[in-house]
């Protein structure tokens, strides 16, 4: 805080020559000295102003550790959480995967079985229609019977 050093006599003297009665005067200038104490310099408030901006650089930069140290930790989190759900997913996909196979291999197998009975029938009819027409052939090239 500043303290400031006036010549009182000259002040009260300063505020009557300017219009105001010299018991007011006194009181003003008693006053003034009384008060004193609560006023503050440039001085004063710069060094507060400093102190209140170094206080704040502080904490910011406390916040800024803190913040760090949280983003750190979430991505630590975030990657064992992502290398979990990567292992759970192969796992499930290599299963779908043999399941598939599985069912394409049956489904190959299914569809090979009724191939070879749809073949055989196939040949089957083949030789019995061959059979006929050589029947009809040999009806007509020896004779109606």
């Amino acid at each position: 805080m500043a303290t400031y050093s006036i010549d009182t006599a000259k002040a009260i003297d300063n505020l009557v020559a300017n219009g105001v009665e010299e018991k007011q005067a006194r009181a003003i200038v008693e006053t003034f000295i009384l008060t004193q104490d609560d006023l503050l310099s440039k001085k004063d408030l710069d060094l507060a102003l400093q102190k209140l901006r170094t206080d704040l650089t502080d904490e910011i930069q406390t916040v800024r550790t803190d913040l760090t140290d949280e983003i750190q930790k979430v991505r630590t989190d975030m990657t064992g959480e992502i290398q979990k759900f990567r292992t759970d997913k192969t796992g499930e996909i290599q299963k779908f995967r043999t399941d598939l196979t599985n069912l394409v291999t049956k489904f190959r197998e299914d569809l090979s079985s009724q191939m070879s009975a749809q073949f055989k029938w196939i040949i089957g009819t083949v030789i019995g229609v061959n059979g006929l027409l050589f029947a009809v052939i040999a009806m007509f090239v020896y004779g109606l019977g």
